[in-house]
């Protein structure tokens, strides 16, 4: 389970800094990031490797963050037609950038020192596909997406129609929150069952043994095995069966191509049963969620309606109530300090 769980973070982190570095031209320390994905991708997890390789994993993640967020200011200054304290390298941006790339060097070092025994080994259509009963944890909290949150809880107690299923796809930027959403979606929902299906970047569902891998690996959790020789349309079938007349949810998270295999996830109404679809039975309350960074690739699976969007805030308060949070959680702050803190608060935020 471990080696699951980083196998999760390092395929998120890949996918977020890669998302990043193509709407970004700007990215700050893009070539340190770029080093350390190089690491991680000579790197094939499991059992064995170290689970300290998570922290190292979770401070990537939030370098990136921070990194981004210097590259959106900066844009939103352009926009403006301010004066770009980015490009006139301000001292606090150098003094900020300077502190995350000595932490990038050292987590990089780290990496590298991390012994990988199954470096060797190439990769198959079971890395690309992962499969989890309950996910990894992905942040204790999410911010700013209340009404995206209430826009999915309507979607799903809307009553499909006797030949559909519900089918909803969040869609936006790499590390804006897609994952967090649908987890707080996944864990807070009633369901009979819940499959989510972590999806690599790499996979192609163009490719007949990536999807009897997706479907396969998730009969596994009904019988503890699935027939590994059997037909895409015998397997399909086989999902229908034990998904039939139960209340069901499955999240496919990261899709990244586009492909008619599960195009229209929402019906099973048509004549090709080598369709994804026809694996989703309708009428017991099943469901589908669909992250992408892709709103044509989303929109193709779940229909243009059904799509929700996040886009990043930069609102000050919420950005305060973030910090706030972080502090409290880190016991850095008491009750004792809060007249301090507020007083902070009018001269940075106010």
């Amino acid at each position: 389970m471990a080696a699951d769980h980083i196998q999760f973070l390092k395929e998120k982190f890949i996918s977020d800094f890669q998302e990043a570095a193509a709407e970004l031209v700007e990215l700050p320390l893009r070539l340190h990031f770029q080093k350390i994905v190089d690491v991680l991708q000579d790197k094939t997890i499991n059992p064995s490797t170290p689970i300290v390789m998570k922290d190292s994993l979770y401070q990537l993640k939030y370098e990136l963050a921070e990194c981004v967020f210097l590259a959106e200011k900066e844009q939103e200054h352009k926009t403006q037609n301010k004066r770009s304290h980015f490009n006139a390298h301000s001292v606090m941006t150098i003094w900020s950038l300077c502190k995350i790339g000595k932490r990038l060097l050292r987590v990089e070092a780290k990496l590298r020192e991390m012994s990988d025994n199954a470096a060797a080994e190439s990769s198959s259509s079971s890395d690309l596909v992962t499969i989890y009963s309950t996910p990894p944890s992905i942040r204790p909290k999410i911010y700013g997406f209340d009404d995206q949150l209430q826009k999915i809880a309507a979607l799903l107690r809307e009553t499909p129609d006797g030949n559909s299923i519900k089918a909803i796809g969040i869609v936006g930027m790499g590390g804006i929150g897609k994952t967090a959403l649908a987890k707080m979606v996944f864990d807070k929902s009633q369901f009979d069952l819940k499959f989510w299906v972590q999806l690599s970047e790499k996979l192609n569902p163009e490719n007949l043994e990536s999807r009897a891998e997706i479907i396969s690996k998730i009969l596994e959790h009904f019988d503890g095995s699935a027939t590994t020789h059997a037909s895409q349309n015998d397997l399909l079938r086989d999902l229908y069966h034990n998904l039939l007349n139960k209340k069901y949810l499955i999240v496919l998270d990261n899709v990244c191509h586009l492909s008619d295999w599960y195009a229209n996830l929402g019906s099973n109404v048509g004549s090709d049963w080598s369709l994804l679809s026809h694996g989703l039975p309708e009428g017991s309350g099943g469901a589908i969620i669909v992250t992408s960074r892709l709103e044509h690739v989303a929109s193709h699976m779940v229909g243009e309606r059904n799509l929700v969007q996040l886009h990043r805030t930069l609102d000050a308060s919420l950005c305060w109530k973030i910090f706030m949070d972080s502090l409290h959680m880190k016991d850095i702050v008491t009750r004792d300090h809060i007249p301090t803190v507020e007083r902070m608060k009018c001269e940075i935020v106010d």
